[in-house]
């Protein structure tokens, strides 16, 4: 970019691919209002989250900020299970730096250790009573869409393997809610996950480089705007082409999510 290149996507948006505390940073910055309607905070270490321990509202999801297919993420109840689960997410603890931190504490005048709970996480409020959720691809003006039921006694959707349900009807205002969010990051496909609390849509994660491109490999239809509103299209797509087409798309609208076949 520095040399003259034009990145497609643009380089924030690789800067946030598997990092959902960027991804945090992104929404902060965002004038998109569905962006910020679940309460959310990425942090640094754990130190840093010590000082809103008392102020949360309790169950809070917590994510470490790197990973894909529900890796490491976990309910906390509590402050005690809170305290528990995201010192062991934001664990760096290694004998060499253990030593280190002691041996500069016990030598060194007013020393301050290094945390040794420095991996980045995110604390999200929890959406409760899900059974499932939404994997949207966007590819351009195309939408595909892939019903994602919750683990087996567990509220988490994301790697969950088994039967593929691609919805001929979908609920109001999904694809609404979804093209807002994709076209106000300016990139040519993403993949999407909606929560739905009952009354509205919220923004799970997203993700602009490298996904799983089950939903539009698989799925028997895709969805697109037309003059009327929404439009169900019938017929199974090459995810190769979709990618070359919604790219040039990209490049044709100057940046913009495209709207034409």
């Amino acid at each position: 970019k520095l040399g003259g290149a034009i990145l497609i996507p643009e380089f924030h948006l690789f800067r946030a691919h598997h990092n959902k505390a960027f991804q945090e940073i992104l929404r902060d910055l965002s004038s998109e209002k569905e962006l910020q309607s679940l309460r959310s905070r990425a942090y640094g270490c754990y130190e840093e989250f010590e000082k809103d321990l008392d102020a949360l509202s309790y169950p809070v999801v917590i994510k470490p900020s790197a990973g894909d297919s529900a890796r490491g993420v976990a309910l906390a109840r509590g402050r005690r299970e809170a305290v528990r689960l995201t010192r062991r997410v934001s664990r760096t603890l290694s004998p060499a730096g253990v030593w280190k931190s002691v041996s500069r504490k016990a030598f060194t005048k007013g020393w301050r250790s290094d945390s040794l709970h420095r991996q980045k996480f995110i604390v999200q409020e929890f959406v409760p009573d899900l059974d499932h959720d939404w994997k949207v691809l966007v590819f351009g003006s195309r939408y595909f869409v892939r019903v994602r039921p919750t683990r087996k006694g567990d509220f988490r959707a994301s790697g969950v393997t088994g039967k593929r349900t691609f919805p001929r009807d979908l609920p109001g205002g999904l694809l609404d809610f979804v093209e807002r969010v994709f076209r106000s990051f300016g990139a040519p496909h993403a993949s999407v996950d909606v929560l739905h609390d009952g009354s509205r849509f919220h923004l799970g994660e997203i993700q602009f480089v490298r996904f799983g491109t089950g939903p539009l490999i698989h799925s028997p239809h895709h969805f697109r705007r037309s003059a009327d509103g929404w439009e169900r299209v019938d017929g199974t797509c090459e995810w190769e082409q979709e990618l070359a087409r919604s790219i040039a798309e990209h490049i044709e609208t100057g940046g913009s999510a495209g709207t034409s076949d």
